[in-house]
């Protein structure tokens, strides 16, 4: 359970850190793009060591999508960080595991017990109540923004989870180093696209002053600090979750990782940044931790 323990760590710390990141919008698109090629050089040590260079093209291509909506996601996630807060982005993030379990009944075929349906159902009842918010005297388009968004961070979060599932059931085990290298390859172009217009349309990058920070790693711009720490979690969290697989069920670690990321998270946020829920969303969140647990029971 080490393993599994490690890998939940590292997720609420990814989202910890985007959190702090997305206090400075200044710095957020910097630690995106630094977040991505950290990964990537990670990765690409690793394809290295173990000689995964001839994987199939489906994996290459599928995995450079995949990179396009993990850059996607982190620009809407900076949207509902502000909106929302960083509990019920992540609580409305996890909804999307509902899309592979969809692609694993309806296409692969697999069977589905009891159990797993009523955790469906719950996961499409905490939806609408997580999403749910109170916009009194707002513009509509203000509001339509923020369902838009909505709508963008549960469809591309679902693309990423079902190009998992394609990858994992077509393609041979060798092949999935060569799919992670291109998944981050594939983010670090599009973050520096993202950012590069960013800069193009506001001006000047922000100043990488210290600000008055000391320390042993003080000398070292906030933003690099949080885009390598963001990397190191991405990667490492990936290869501490296949390691948890291999001594611990899936039907014991999906769970125990998705929900326990989602409750911690949550918890940090009400802590941390003082971010508070109304009553429908926090059922809402209890609805999709349950769901969360079920479905991979």
């Amino acid at each position: 359970m080490g393993y599994l323990a490690a890998a939940v760590a590292l997720a609420v710390s990814f989202g910890l850190i985007q959190r702090a990141a997305q206090r400075r919008p200044e710095y957020y698109f910097y630690v995106s793009v630094i977040n991505y090629a950290v990964a990537a050089l990670l990765a690409l040590v690793w394809v290295a060591a173990r000689g995964g260079w001839d994987a199939s093209a489906l994996a290459y291509w599928v995995g450079a999508l995949n990179g396009v909506g993990f850059a996607v996601l982190f620009v809407l996630q900076y949207f509902m960080f502000g909106q929302r807060g960083v509990g019920v982005t992540f609580a409305l993030g996890s909804l999307a595991l509902l899309a592979p379990i969809s692609v694993s009944l309806v296409v692969f075929g697999e069977p589905a017990e009891a159990v797993t349906l009523v955790g469906i159902a719950l996961l499409v009842v905490a939806a609408p109540l997580i999403a749910y918010r109170r916009m009194p005297m707002l513009p509509a388009a203000r509001v339509g923004l923020y369902w838009v968004a909505v709508a963008g961070l549960l469809g591309f979060t679902a693309g990423t989870l079902i190009s998992w599932k394609v990858i994992s059931e077509v393609t041979p085990a060798a092949d999935r180093d060569a799919f992670v290298l291109a998944t981050f390859a594939g983010a670090t172009v599009t973050a520096s696209v993202t950012l590069a217009i960013r800069r193009w349309s506001e001006g000047p990058g922000p100043s990488m002053r210290q600000n008055g920070r000391t320390g042993a790693l003080a000398w070292v711009p906030l933003p690099i600090l949080m885009g390598v720490g963001l990397g190191l979690c991405n990667v490492v969290q990936l290869w501490v979750l296949l390691a948890a697989l291999r001594e611990v069920p899936g039907a014991v670690a999906f769970p125990v990782h998705s929900a326990g990321t989602v409750l911690l998270i949550t918890l940090a946020g009400w802590i941390v940044w003082r971010e508070r829920h109304g009553p429908v969303t926090l059922l809402g969140i209890a609805a999709a931790l349950a769901g969360l647990v079920l479905v991979n029971v």
